[in-house]
């Protein structure tokens, strides 16, 4: 009979639920033998994942089994252990064997006397402390319970009665009674989720790669990153250091996807930027999480700061001397105000650098204006400009960078002029670099001013006459107009036409007029060539791209008719005349005479 009771003692104490959820690539951990009291005994739960249920039929032994070295903890799986004795021993009592009563203990559930409670650690492992005996010194039973979880498959509950004895592989028993009891309840996982992750930029939504990211979760508060992926298994293998995580990378269309994950919360960790983008504090970390029995894939868009400057003028042509408002614009980076771990801001900076033909001019005395959406920005307090030669730099202050309200267009104008040294249909270039401390970018426009080229010439013979002196003029768009004066600096407009500039044709018949804007303007003589007719119209003429110095530019013919001639008294000319004169008279006299003699006769 004593016998007997051993053996059913031994066969209820093995008997264990048929297991859960399988896993990913890790290592089956025996917990460390700590020193027991006299009559406790650990139950040590070794919880392990897969993909596919495996042969329900595998006896825990009670010993640590290598078999399960091969997968992955699960953790964060709770696990209830209840106190059967009382249940058991009244089953036993009515009859029931041990095999039967086991079945039934198995069917309590959360029906019985609760002891205690935990969850699996990162590793898929957990130890509860309890009792061999219970009540009135009987062998105790414990009913262990796992809690459900999304995306497990929930493991049968398991009965362990006292005293324990373990098996040996054949599954017979042995006389070494345990008080460490190795435990695998057995575990499906469901790895139905996916990631898509988009990266843009906050300039002009444009895609872009280089983009580096890890993913992480959080595991009895043990923080792990996806390492690789285990082809073997089909799941993911973890890490707990950020250094060998698995980086993904957004490449062709500013994406990546990750498949094959477990179901379960996520956190997407920007690592990189792409070159010249920056991240955002607010952006850095997305949570996300895998539903079970949900198959669209999960899509994060996630934010880098780029910047686009802008730069233009009022008019990209304009007269030498004058005044003209160049405007730079771009959005200043939304992360611009965000503070670093260290203390640092995450940009230290902001700098507007010109750079600009020698025919350009800064004026310095000029109107500046700098502002961020509603916030303006003093000079000398907020910003500091400093010409050096054909550049200027424009830097923010201490309290100009604590003001830039991040995500806001920043506008700065400033006026410029084309100086001596600028010649029509020339090119002048003018660029802007903005830095940012991180962020790079640039813009350059060109600049340039018009001319016109006229000859002056015979309206019959075309030749070239020198002398003419014209004026030029524009309308004032009042039905006046306003005369060009032109210094060795600059050009200006008076309604005196006694104030404009004069233009004489040259030995060739040449003039030209130079620095101005393009448009319609007028061409009025004022003095004619000795000799012709002054022109009492004036010519309108055009300047326009290449109308001084382009490919086919033309030089516009101005015409005079020459006036009309008269004999000097008592020269040559008058004698022939008389002569002719008077030979005419005679010859008259003597036909007619002639004719009266014939009549009469």
């Amino acid at each position: 009979m004593k016998s007997r009771n051993r053996v059913w003692g031994i066969i209820a104490s093995v008997i264990m639920v048929l297991p859960f959820l399988l896993g990913l690539g890790g290592f089956a951990t025996k917990a460390s033998a700590a020193e027991l009291a006299e009559g406790k005994a650990n139950l040590i739960l070794h919880k392990k994942k897969m993909l596919t249920e495996l042969n329900p039929t595998i006896q825990n032994t009670g010993d640590v089994m290598e078999e399960f070295d091969q997968y992955q903890g699960l953790g964060d799986v709770e696990f209830k252990v209840y106190d059967a004795t009382e249940e058991f021993y009244k089953l036993r009592a009515d009859g029931n064997a041990v095999t039967d009563a086991v079945a039934e203990i198995q069917k309590l559930d959360s029906t019985a006397t609760l002891k205690t409670s935990g969850k699996t650690d990162a590793a898929g492992d957990l130890t509860f402390t309890v009792d061999k005996k219970s009540g009135d010194d009987k062998d105790a039973v414990y009913l262990i319970v796992e809690s459900p979880k999304d995306g497990v498959t929930k493991a049968a509950n398991m009965v362990v009665t006292f005293p324990v004895y373990q098996l040996n592989e054949d599954g017979s028993y042995t006389d070494n009674e345990l008080s460490e009891i190795n435990l695998y309840p057995k575990n499906v996982v469901s790895t139905p989720g996916s990631l898509e992750v988009s990266k843009k930029g906050t300039a002009n939504g444009e895609k872009l790669n280089g983009a580096q990211f890890v993913i992480k979760r959080t595991v009895s508060n043990a923080t792990q990153y996806i390492a690789s992926f285990d082809e073997k298994s089909g799941l993911y293998t973890w890490t707990d250091n950020i250094n060998s995580a698995k980086r993904f990378t957004t490449e062709g269309e500013g994406t990546f996807t990750v498949q094959n994950l477990e179901v379960g919360s996520y956190t997407l960790v920007e690592v990189q930027a792409p070159e010249n983008a920056g991240m955002i504090t607010a952006e850095t970390e997305k949570d996300f999480t895998i539903v079970a029995d949900k198959t669209a894939p999960v899509k994060i868009e996630v934010k880098n700061d780029t910047i686009v400057v802008d730069k233009s003028t009022t008019k990209p042509d304009f007269e030498v001397g004058k005044a003209t408002t160049f405007t730079i614009k771009f959005k200043i980076p939304e992360g611009f105000q965000d503070i670093l771990a260290n203390g640092d801001r995450r940009y230290p900076a902001l700098e507007l650098t010109d750079e600009h033909d020698a025919a350009l001019t800064l004026k310095a005395d000029g109107k500046f204006t700098m502002t961020a959406g509603d916030t303006p920005f003093d000079k000398d307090t907020d910003y500091k400009l400093v010409e050096s030669g054909d550049t200027f730099t424009v830097k923010l202050t201490d309290s100009g960078l604590a003001k830039a309200p991040a995500g806001t267009e920043l506008v700065f104008t400033y006026e410029m002029y084309l100086n001596e040294d600028a010649v029509a249909d020339g090119t002048f270039n003018n660029k802007v670099t903005v830095e940012t401390g991180g962020l790079t970018t640039e813009k350059d426009i060109n600049v340039t001013t018009g001319g016109k080229k006229f000859v002056k010439q015979d309206s019959d013979s075309k030749t070239a006459l020198v002398g003419a002196v014209f004026k030029v003029y524009k309308e004032d768009g009042k039905g006046g107009k306003l005369y060009l004066v032109v210094d060795s600096k600059a050009v200006s407009w008076e309604s005196d036409d006694s104030k404009g500039t004069e233009f004489t044709s040259n030995k060739n018949g040449l003039l030209e007029v130079t620095g101005l804007e393009y448009g319609t303007y007028y061409l009025e003589e004022v003095t004619a060539p000795d000799g012709y007719v002054l022109l009492t119209k004036a010519q309108p003429f055009e300047i326009s791209k290449g109308s001084y110095n382009g490919e086919g530019a033309i030089t516009d013919s101005v015409v005079n008719k020459h006036k009309g001639t008269l004999p000097s008294t008592g020269g040559m000319g008058i004698v022939a005349f008389v002569a002719v004169g008077i030979a005419a008279i005679g010859g008259a006299y003597l036909y007619f005479a002639k004719g009266r003699r014939h009549i009469e006769g």
